[in-house]
């Protein structure tokens, strides 16, 4: 899912620049209280962050805190209207489940550059390649 806020967050910024440099505070009300594996610290509350930071810190660190943030940011419309675009529906809950298939679309739109401008497109791609979650050959090998 959050490929999905990722392309989001990149699509309004598509029609505004700026919204990029936007910054957001961390308040402990945003804190969800869950486990994380960050490479890197944890958002710090009282804190602000611009939104591009947040992006950076959902995609490479897998930040769900940050991906709260950006999914606050970005407003429930322009989640559901990417959701809408890809044809894929919108998550309701934590237990929601997307196919391979479905999953592929937005990896698709990214590597053809379908969707969002070339240069959003391989700035998220950037992003994900360089993440720092290491413990995928532990969770292959268990499933």
């Amino acid at each position: 899912m959050k490929i999905a806020t990722g392309i989001s967050v990149m699509k309004r910024a598509e029609s505004n620049p700026n919204f990029l440099k936007q910054r957001i505070t961390f308040t402990e009300a945003d804190n969800l209280h869950v486990a994380q594996t960050l490479t890197d610290e944890t958002l710090q509350a009282g804190k602000s962050y611009t939104i591009n930071e947040l992006l950076e810190r959902m995609l490479r660190h897998s930040d769900n805190h940050a991906t709260f943030l950006l999914n606050k940011a970005c407003g429930i419309e322009t989640l559901r209207k990417t959701y809408n675009d890809f044809g894929i529906t919108m998550p309701r809950d934590a237990n929601y489940q997307i196919t391979i298939h479905q999953y592929v679309r937005f990896f698709k739109a990214l590597f053809f550059a379908t969707y969002l401008s070339q240069e959003n497109s391989e700035l998220l791609m950037n992003l994900l390649s360089q993440s720092g979650y290491r413990d995928w050959e532990t969770d292959r090998k268990s499933t």
